[in-house]
C-alpha cells in the first residue's frame, strides 16, 4: 500500500471514530443530576463533574474529527496537484 492510501484509511478511521463520539456525547442532564443530590454542595459537585466529562469527550471528538479531516486532505490535495 502507498503512504498515501494509508493516511486515507487513517484519517478516515479516525473521522468516523471522532463523529460518533460527538453524537453519543449527550451526556447525563444537569436537572437530573441535582434532583438525586442530597444537598446544594453535592448538587453542584456533581453538575461540575458532568461538565467537566462533557467538555473532555468534546474535545478529544473534534480533536479526532480535524486529524482525521487533515490525513484525509493531504493525500486528496497531492492526488490533485498531480493530475493537473
Amino acid at each position: 500500500m502507498k503512504k498515501e492510501q494509508i493516511l486515507l484509511i487513517v484519517g478516515a478511521i479516525l473521522l468516523v471514530i471522532g463523529v460518533v463520539l460527538s453524537m453519543m456525547n449527550g451526556g447525563a442532564d444537569n436537572a437530573a443530576i441535582a434532583q438525586q443530590a442530597t444537598n446544594a454542595q453535592e448538587a453542584a459537585l456533581a453538575i461540575s463533574a458532568n461538565n467537566q466529562k462533557d467538555i473532555i469527550i468534546n474535545a478529544i471528538s473534534m480533536f479526532l474529527i480535524g486529524f482525521g479531516g487533515v490525513l484525509i486532505a493531504v493525500p486528496a490535495l497531492k492526488f490533485l496537484k498531480k493530475k493537473n
